[in-house]
């Protein structure tokens, strides 16, 4: 799977009056049709943020997000809502579309100021009003807290004035002259950044893929190649994002803190631990100032864990933790908190796992979250609170990856065999078959693997669960030894019920 771009790309996009619809967040906010400006509700227009910033919607969760009340009043709303829009629109409708009880606008022929700075009416160096002011003042609390992230995602900006002479000395630079083509790239990226930490992946790859329009080397381009590489990893597409952590380090004109961090951690995942901590040690080396090292520093305890030296990994652990409390970056916490509670798991430290997850989670939502769902729930099992632990996986899987819900539903097959619902246990694994014949993540596979081994020995024939499991891993890796050498003894113990097949290969994912 490549990435696929959700806007058109900078360089082409045509004059604003020529898409239909025509989104001007900033300022006072409004929504124009073929130019001409429509009488918009505020619901209305705050309708059509959320689905031109959001991507697509389920009609509850944008009910939810835009008024108060019970599931049934806000779904009343919304309807109401989304007549009078539909009125508004008129011949131009279908631009709103619904397809699988998901809303969502055709963004082929919708413009939306703040997805393309650098155009018109907001070049470059002219003002940049604030996101929505108008509407930030009122409405329900999840309202207000969406648009006050989306306002700190779009900052205002003032134009730089210089004195009239400067328009004629040839050593300064012209008002009207645009920053250089990098600069603006890397200003799109850091932005593209910012939307995938709050969770907003679509949104982070359109401006990711609008940055490579702008340029196609140089440190812009590498740091919307490395918002590139998250996204795939978001997407378990772990090849893909090795490959586009390649071209960010190639095309990076020194090395760059954040590609390096990447390169570390993809590096922790395939078991190298000695090139993982050489490159989270070159991108600490090369940190910005009061740029946090705590994901750095996490990810050097990391390959420390991967090499079982874990009293020095539990040194870089607490730097790490440390590290981000004292920095106002929550996701920077949550991140630190995800490596850290692997650790205390595998070391036997179930309780303060168990106690600092529930820190993490109070964090807030981001891309790591749901892991820290699977580490709180590991902790329980290794507690003994089994159904506590199987009620964490359903709290959290509606965050979970392809990759996670693979994972969450290896374990959570462990548990209903250990709780006596082995027929349970197995219905589970044969209906996560199909995740484990597509996944790219070596850890989930073999997570999968240990569980078909351990819940189903009975079920060893040759089209049954233990066969399966032997294929499942055959060419992958992952980089927790002990989840290796438990697959390796399960193996060994029903070697003569298993079709014989090649070793897997040890080394990735945690």
């Amino acid at each position: 799977m490549t990435a696929k771009s959700f806007s058109t790309p900078l360089q082409s996009l045509p004059d604003p009056a020529a898409p239909a619809l025509e989104l001007r967040l900033r300022g006072a906010a409004e929504v124009r049709l073929h130019g001409r400006k429509l009488p918009c509700p505020d619901r209305v227009l705050r309708l059509l943020a959320v689905l031109a910033l959001d991507g697509p919607q389920s009609r509850l969760q944008v009910a939810d997000l835009l008024w108060d009340g019970s599931s049934s009043q806000v779904l009343h709303n919304l309807r109401m809502a989304l007549l009078r829009l539909r009125q508004l629109l008129g011949a131009e409708a279908p631009l709103l579309q619904s397809q699988r009880g998901a809303l969502h606008l055709d963004m082929g022929r919708v413009w939306v100021d703040v997805l393309h700075v650098g155009t018109e009416p907001f070049p470059v160096e002219a003002d940049w009003p604030e996101f929505m002011p108008a509407q930030r003042t009122g409405g329900s609390e999840r309202w207000l807290e969406w648009a006050a992230g989306k306002a700190e995602l779009y900052p205002p900006q003032r134009r730089r004035c210089l004195p009239a002479t400067a328009l004629f000395d040839p050593h300064s630079e012209p008002l009207l002259r645009a920053r250089p083509a990098d600069q603006r790239a890397a200003e799109q990226a850091d932005a593209a950044m910012k939307a995938l930490v709050q969770g907003k992946t679509n949104l982070a790859q359109t401006l990711a893929q609008d940055a490579l329009t702008l340029v196609k080397t140089g440190e812009g381009a590498a740091l919307a190649l490395d918002v590139l590489t998250h996204v795939a990893l978001e997407q378990d597409e772990y090849q893909q994002a090795k490959q586009l952590n390649r071209r960010a380090m190639e095309c990076a004109p020194a090395p760059l803190a954040d590609v390096c961090y990447t390169a570390a951690y993809l590096a922790d995942l395939d078991g190298q631990a000695e090139q993982a901590e050489r490159l989270a040690l070159l991108g600490l080396a090369h940190q910005s100032r009061g740029q946090s090292p705590a994901l750095w520093l996490a990810t050097i305890a990391s390959s420390y864990d991967t090499r079982q030296d874990f009293h020095t990994a539990r040194l870089w652990h607490e730097l790490a933790l440390n590290a981000a409390r004292r920095h106002p970056a929550r996701y920077q916490q949550c991140g630190a908190t995800t490596f850290y509670l692997w650790h205390l798991n595998t070391t036997g430290f179930a309780p303060q796992a168990q106690e600092l997850a529930r820190e993490a989670l109070d964090l807030g939502e981001f891309s790591m979250t749901p892991y820290i769902y699977n580490s709180l729930a590991v902790a329980q099992v290794h507690q003994g609170k089994l159904e506590r632990a199987l009620e964490t996986y359903q709290r959290g899987q509606h965050l979970f990856s392809e990759s996670l819900t693979l994972m969450a539903s290896a374990k959570m097959a462990r548990i209903y065999h250990l709780l006596g619902e082995t027929g349970a246990a197995i219905e589970r694994l044969l209906g996560h078959l199909p995740r484990l014949e597509h996944s790219d993540d070596g850890r989930a596979r073999f997570e999968w693997a240990v569980a078909a081994l351990t819940v189903a020995p009975a079920e060893l024939g040759p089209t049954e669960l233990g066969p399966a499991a032997l294929r499942g891993v055959q060419g992958f890796q992952t980089n927790e030894p002990n989840l290796i050498r438990e697959f390796r003894e399960l193996r060994a113990r029903h070697a003569s019920a298993l079709t014989p097949g090649r070793p897997a290969r040890s080394g990735a994912a945690r």
